[in-house]
Formats: C-alpha cells, structure tokens, sequence
C-alpha cells in the first residue's frame, strides 16, 4: 500500500490517500489551528478511513485510533487492508 499526498482544501490539514483491492484508504493530519484549545487534545493527530470503490455513495469506515505519526497510521491502514481482505 502505497500512499501519496493529496492537495487539502482545509487550513491546517494534510492528506494522503492509497488505492489497493478496491479500496480507497485516507490518512489525515489535523494541527488543531482550526480548533477551540479544549479540543484540541481529542482532535490534534493522524486518522484513518477507508471505502469501497464499489459503494460510491456510502459513507466511508473510520479506523478506531488518533495516531501521533504518519507511520502508525499507515500500519492501521494495512491492519484494516488484511481484514478485509480475509472477509473476501
């Protein structure tokens, strides 16, 4: 699984986003400038989601976790890739 970085339409966030198994995963990083300082513990950090290609216009699956790195974000992703590859 491959990620490249996405432009971002938002002030303060970054994105990357990989293509695998029709599967769209996407990792974010939030800086919290955009957030009220009490917030900004439970929101500052990397999360992860993914969809299938196949239902367009479904909602996307948040993987459970606020990550500190990029790295352990992307180490989900790949959790969630081999789950779903095992329901396949």
């Amino acid at each position: 699984m491959r990620f490249e970085r996405l432009q971002s339409l938002l002030p303060g966030m970054e994105v990357w986003g990989a293509h695998v198994g029709g599967y769209h995963f996407v990792i974010s990083y939030e800086d919290g400038s955009q957030l009220r300082p009490e917030d900004r513990a439970d929101w500052v950090g990397y999360t992860a989601s993914f969809k299938s290609f196949k239902g367009r216009h479904g909602a996307a699956v948040r993987i459970d976790g606020l990550w500190k790195s990029r790295i352990e974000a992307e180490r989900a992703c790949q959790a969630a890739w081999r789950q779903l590859r095992q329901k396949n």
